[in-house]
């Protein structure tokens, strides 16, 4: 099941939620996002009866994720706890190793502006599928709005191959580096577990950023792409902080318990 991961496991791991919706795994799809519906043309969604957004959004599963990694609260009744578990994915051990791989996924997918948004106005009184039916002229492989927030507005267009090399594991950390040297938090911004805010933060930037001064089958601004650059680049680093101190959180000595990772589901 984890063909993608060799000595960098806990970054190789993080498409894992991706890999396996074509591997029978789809049923956790709709955990990817929270459409909050953005009214680019006003009024209120009681305008829009057909917009039905999935009640199981990312902000959820994240937070039943945690809960069941520290076995904190009444976990055992989350959709997140019963949809795994009943889906065969091993002993409970093994469970909450898979479930740690959903949320490394599911912590990136939240800091991407379109994963917390869906415009509703007269052509899409659905939803736009945060931003996937937004069509713009194809450029190096993204061919729609969410595709090209995906790709860092056009900076990582490529993906390296998996297992990581011992250079692409040095390029991307290089990288990663250099985005923590321009990108400064406070502590407070990072160090809360308000998985809820976090959501409504990525929703206000879709309204501040992403979907002003565009149009559907045009290029992009240029000055549009250099803003939001430097945006979602902040987002990358804000979102490793958080996961990072979700993950201190989970397996800190004062949890209540450990958490059990088996070495051969890592490896």
């Amino acid at each position: 099941m984890t063909p993608s991961e060799g000595n960098y496991p806990f970054v190789e791991c993080s498409t894992f939620a991706d890999q396996i919706k074509a591997k029978g795994m789809a049923w956790q799809s709709n955990w990817h996002f929270k459409d909050t519906p953005y009214l680019d043309e006003g009024g209120s969604i009681n305008d829009y009866p057909n917009f039905k957004p999935d009640p199981d959004t990312v902000d959820l599963a994240i937070q039943d994720i945690i809960n069941w990694l520290m076995n904190k609260g009444d976990y055992t009744n989350s959709f997140a706890y019963q949809t795994i578990m009943s889906n065969n994915v091993g002993t409970a051990d093994e469970a909450k190793s898979f479930a740690l791989r959903l949320l490394i996924h599911y912590v990136g997918d939240l800091h991407q502006p379109l994963h917390a948004t869906a415009r509703v106005d007269s052509k899409y009184p659905k939803g736009d599928a945060g931003g996937n039916f937004f069509k713009v002229p194809t450029k190096l492989g993204a061919k729609n709005l969410h595709s090209v927030w995906d790709s860092i507005v056009y900076l990582w267009t490529e993906t390296p191959n998996m297992p990581l090399s011992y250079n692409d594991w040095n390029t991307q950390g290089t990288a990663v580096g250099q985005l923590e040297k321009k990108y400064q938090f406070q502590a407070n911004d990072w160090q809360n577990l308000d998985i809820e805010a976090w959501a409504t933060e990525s929703f206000e930037l879709s309204k501040t950023n992403v979907y002003p001064g565009i149009h559907e089958n045009e290029p992009l601004p240029d000055d549009y792409i250099a803003k939001n650059q430097d945006a979602i680049q902040r987002q990358i680093v804000l979102g490793g902080l958080r996961l990072s101190y979700i993950i201190q959180t989970i397996f800190a000595p004062s949890a209540e318990e450990e958490v059990a990772v088996p070495t051969t589901f890592l490896a």
